[in-house]
């Protein structure tokens, strides 16, 4: 009878022992990824946007009006983030896929898609 406790007690801790590994690999893996930015803009705005795939990069237009300066990029989830300002002083962000070239969104301050 003690062997069959002893049996019963071995193999009850050997389950215990791997739910926990199996727990900690699914949340190291989780936390392991990186949060991916996100993917598409919404599709009124993406529709929106010109294509600017096929260009050279020197010769990139980004389809502004005249007068717009460009206030700063920085990269953003593989996309890199334009700050535009338009002559009237309103802002926008453009969201530029720099491996196609191509714009995949807009960012416009006070408007509602």
């Amino acid at each position: 009878m003690r062997a069959l406790k002893a049996v019963v007690l071995s193999l009850g801790a050997l389950c215990v022992a791997a739910f926990g590994v199996l727990v900690y690999l699914v949340v190291a893996g989780i936390g392991g990824k990186e949060a991916s930015a996100p993917q598409a803009a919404p599709s009124a705005i993406a529709a929106a946007a010109p294509p600017l795939a096929g260009l050279r990069w020197n010769d990139l237009s980004l389809g502004q009006p005249a007068g717009t300066r460009i206030v700063g990029v920085s990269a953003s989830g593989g996309l890199l983030a334009i700050h535009v300002e338009a002559p009237g002083g309103t802002g926008s962000i453009l969201l530029v896929d720099p491996a196609s070239g191509q714009l995949r969104g807009r960012i416009l301050p006070g408007t509602n898609p």
